[in-house]
């Protein structure tokens, strides 16, 4: 027995070591904090806890090169109140940090350059309130977000370089209160958001580049007064729970969001005094199932539930073999029964599809078809005839 204790005894030692080249947690209020850490924890590499970077101590903290051998922390990391920083220099080899990382309130930091190697934080990422902070170059190695990533209130940022390699945001992304902001990414491998897309107040922002290889978002909430159109989303391809477009002054076309699949909960579309048409097919699905929705005070057109309604039925597609075709549709909307003449001539398929895509109805195409619908779900259906010369297509609205 006590032979096997000698044997083990070296490798206990070894660990023992090994943890103490790093405190469990540190809180750096000053310079001579990180004197301290220099000279206590030299070999420091891999840090399980928290560090915390609280400025407002009695010597201010201009040199962070004492944390220059990190290359994890296991916890967070809080950069908070350093006004002396220019730039985060001394975190150069820093790869992950496994909790939140917030950088806040420092009012003269002007670049995240330091954060090069960074590529993986585990918890939430908030950028907030540092008043000279241009862009987000330092973050360029940046790939994934396990939680949020909040960018508010920061008055000098004009763009957000620095994030092209970013491809994963686990919740929500919320852009806020950046008045000078005038684009995003310029491009991004970002293709999911597990929670809400929230983009409030940034009233310099007039182009969403870099979300064009969105294709599934949890929520979709804007007010920015500059957008003119949603085009960049036209690859969200997912259901979403909630649809929140308000107060936007320029906003005059959500056509990009065509392709969302449903909205499941909520939609506010209201205050958008140039916006005219909301048909788009899973908003029109969402008023004709009777769900929860606030539309109002946009242009004629879309300024209530049944206007937005009554332009349901707007042809999606029409080949131009058929332009001089006389094809009825009639009623649409309907209720219960869809009446549908073509030319006797006019050989094909008769096809109704629901907004998933799933064929409901394929049949010979005859010159006068009557389809009983009335025990059909409530919403938009996409009817194709079929011919030789090519698909004429309209959409159908059952109420």
């Amino acid at each position: 027995m006590n032979l096997r204790i000698l044997f083990l005894f070296p490798f206990l030692l070894m660990a023992n070591i090994v943890s103490a080249q790093c405190p469990t947690g540190f809180s750096i209020v000053s310079q001579s904090d990180l004197d301290y850490f220099s000279d206590n924890y030299p070999d420091c590499t891999e840090m399980q806890g928290q560090l915390s970077i609280q400025c407002g101590g009695i010597t201010p903290i201009t040199d962070l090169s004492a944390l220059q051998n990190i290359t994890s922390i296991g916890g967070g990391l809080n950069i908070l109140f350093c006004n002396s920083l220019t730039d985060l220099s001394g975190l150069d080899n820093l790869t992950s940090v496994g909790g939140p990382l917030f950088i806040e309130s420092n009012n003269n930091l002007t670049s995240l350059s330091g954060l090069d190697n960074l590529t993986a934080v585990g918890g939430s990422l908030n950028i907030d309130l540092n008043n000279n902070l241009i862009d987000l170059s330092g973050l360029n190695n940046l790939i994934s977000i396990g939680n949020s990533f909040r960018i508010a209130s920061n008055v000098s940022l004009i763009n957000l370089s620095g994030l092209n390699n970013l491809s994963t945001i686990g919740f929500a992304l919320d852009i806020s209160g950046n008045p000078n902001l005038s684009s995003l990414f310029g491009s991004t491998n970002l293709s999911a958001i597990g929670g809400s897309l929230s983009l409030y107040y940034n009233s310099n922002l007039t182009d969403l580049s870099g979300l064009e290889n969105l294709t599934s978002v949890g929520e979709i909430l804007i007010t920015n007064s500059g957008l003119t159109n949603l085009s960049t989303f036209s690859n969200v391809t997912s259901a979403i729970y909630r649809l929140f477009l308000v107060d936007n002054l320029s906003l005059n076309n959500i056509s990009g969001l065509e392709n969302v699949l449903e909205i499941d909960a909520f939609v506010s579309i209201f205050n958008n005094p140039m916006l005219d048409s909301c048909s788009i097919i899973s908003v029109c699905n969402h008023l004709l199932g009777g769900e929860s929705s606030n539309i109002s005070d946009n242009v004629s057109g879309c300024n209530t539930a049944d206007e937005v309604i009554n332009n349901c039925s707007v042809s999606v597609a029409t080949n131009d073999e058929f332009s001089e075709l006389s094809i009825s549709v009639f009623p649409n909307p309907t209720t219960e029964t869809l009446l549908i003449s073509v030319p006797g001539d006019l050989a094909g398929e008769l096809i109704l599809k629901d907004y998933a895509g799933k064929t409901v109805l394929n049949q010979i195409l005859q010159e006068e078809n009557q389809v009983d619908i009335y025990k059909w779900p409530n919403g938009i259906y996409i009817l194709e005839i079929k011919t030789h010369n090519g698909v004429w297509v309209e959409r159908v609205v059952k109420k």
